[in-house]
């Protein structure tokens, strides 16, 4: 539809003075249909708006729980960290522990080998003691 307004051709003085007949059954009736189709295009980007709103609840819901695995994620790997930092103090702790239950060990090992050489030694001079003994007998007292 055309405007009955708008001017075809040049606007001169002797237009701005002239007052034309405006019909209005069609001027209301233009109104109505351009109303009509503001609410027609008014109620499909209401519909648009509302999918648009879906979307954006539906993707800040994806983010706000990815933003929550995240944090339990981080509070996971902060115990994990604790717990690894625990361990490396009982490895240490252990560690001691070995070095010292080894020292103990050789100490262990020192001694009995020094018993053993004390034993063949007591049993080679209790042999020669005998020996000497035997010979003894044999040779005096018979």
């Amino acid at each position: 539809m055309t405007d009955p307004y708008q001017a075809t051709g040049p606007v001169v003085a002797p237009d701005l003075t002239k007052r034309k007949i405006v019909n209005w059954p069609e001027r209301i009736t233009a109104t109505e249909l351009t109303l009509l189709d503001l609410k027609a295009s008014w109620k499909e980007m209401q519909k648009e708006s509302q999918y648009a709103l879906i979307s954006l609840a539906e993707s800040n819901e994806k983010f706000a729980n990815h933003l929550e695995d995240n944090k339990r994620m981080h509070h996971r790997m902060d115990e994990h960290d604790a717990i690894v930092a625990d361990l490396r103090d009982e490895v240490v702790r252990l560690e001691k522990i070995i070095i010292e239950l080894k020292l103990q060990n050789q100490t262990l090992i020192d001694f009995s080998c020094g018993v053993k050489k004390a034993g063949w030694i007591a049993v080679t001079c209790g042999g020669v003691v005998v020996w000497w003994v035997l010979q003894r007998w044999l040779e005096h007292g018979r």
